[in-house]
């Protein structure tokens, strides 16, 4: 985590997520960069917990790069098969 909270907010906030999740398609996806080879949660950390500790193995996700050729290395790397341009 990039940014510090205080452990004792950190879980009461997580059980409080945890406590109301009830399917995969009920919950707003996580919203994930695509940083110099590696995935980072740039919101939803406090969901992708959540989804841990109740032991989803998935979830769902935008991923996004900050350039053409970070999007192909993304596709590549994760196995993402290349769909519409956007521009």
């Amino acid at each position: 985590m990039e940014y510090f909270v205080p452990h004792g907010a950190w879980e009461q906030k997580i059980t409080g997520i945890a406590s109301r999740l009830s399917e995969p398609m009920s919950v707003p996806p996580l919203i994930v960069e695509w940083r110099e080879g590696a995935l980072s949660v740039r919101d939803g950390n406090h969901r992708h917990a959540a989804m841990v500790a109740v032991g989803w193995k998935a979830a769902w996700a935008i991923i996004w790069c900050n350039c053409a050729d970070d999007c192909d290395r993304a596709r590549e790397a994760l196995g993402i098969p290349e769909g519409p341009s956007t521009g």
